[in-house]
């Protein structure tokens, strides 16, 4: 056999294998590509918003726990109620940022879950906050009932 068939075959094979490869490495970045989009569009902000929940939670819990400190100047005390509000903020706008994109089965049946157990958190926070503002009151009039509210309030404090 002469030498042109052989050199003909070898690159017309070698030109085959590279267009096999090439086709299966442009289906793959395609297929990253479309990967890489998702988590561009969907999970990145899923994350920063779900952040934002938890710190805003956080602070929240943080910023109540450090209400019941009776020794805060009430300059400090306006600081920290600040803070507190600042913190819902930041919580609901991660719950903004998070709730209407898409999920999976299984993180939308999470999130179904902590709905329910998020409002009870919720009422309490805010009624913590309440009871903590009419404990500060009551200290400054000098009232009976602080101890009984400073109680509620750590009560409260528990369960959040």
């Amino acid at each position: 056999m002469k030498i042109m068939p052989k050199l003909l075959t070898a690159f017309g094979t070698i030109a085959v294998i590279c267009g096999v490869v090439g086709y299966i490495g442009i289906r793959g970045i395609n297929t990253m590509s479309s990967a890489a989009a998702e988590v561009n569009r969907v999970r990145l902000p899923s994350l920063v918003g779900l952040s934002g929940i938890e710190s805003g939670a956080i602070s929240i819990r943080a910023g109540n726990c450090a209400l019941c400190v009776e020794s805060l100047s009430d300059e400090r005390r306006r600081a920290i109620y600040a803070a507190i509000d600042d913190s819902w903020k930041t919580l609901e706008k991660g719950w903004e940022l998070y709730e209407p994109l898409p999920q999976t089965q299984e993180e939308a049946a999470k999130w179904k879950e902590l709905l329910p157990v998020f409002e009870e958190w919720k009422t309490i926070a805010v009624a913590m906050r309440a009871t903590l503002e009419k404990w500060q009151a009551a200290r400054a009039a000098g009232d009976g009932t602080a101890d009984g509210l400073y109680k509620m309030a750590m009560t409260q404090f528990d369960q959040i």
